[in-house]
């Protein structure tokens, strides 16, 4: 490995652990300009759009959620972490059809694991779970 990506990898582990103690003191929108920061200098690490998704869906700024989401799939298409959080920014969007096309389009790939547990623990008959915007 290169200096450059131990940079890069020390930048991006420092950028997550700030986020997520933001997040767990409930300073999500925090969290979110300091991802933002960090992606503005390495756009291209999926682990940091990933996350970036998950934190603006908690805002409900759900079209960014999305965007970033997608891309964190563009750039790790195999990685179910990513996939999952794309599909959890779908579906709290209320854009449950293209949650579930992404959910398929993983399944073809790999053998699920987060996914499993997520069927497994759904209760199809909580509110919450059900999108709330139209397509």
């Amino acid at each position: 490995m290169t200096s450059t990506n131990c940079n890069r990898d020390a930048r991006v582990g420092k950028a997550l652990r700030n986020a997520l103690d933001l997040d767990l003191k409930g300073e999500t929108a925090m969290a979110v300009e300091e991802l933002s920061g960090v992606l503005e200098e390495l756009p291209r690490v999926a682990i940091l759009h990933a996350y970036l998704s998950a934190f603006l869906s908690r805002c409900e700024r759900f079209d960014e959620a999305v965007k970033h989401g997608r891309e964190a799939v563009r750039l790790a298409p195999a990685s179910e972490m990513a996939s999952l959080v794309y599909f959890q920014a779908l579906w709290t969007a209320g854009r449950g059809v293209e949650a579930f096309q992404e959910m398929q389009r993983y399944l073809v790939l790999q053998i699920p694991l987060q996914y499993t547990n997520v069927l497994l623990d759904w209760d199809l008959g909580e509110q919450e779970h059900s999108p709330s915007r139209e397509n």
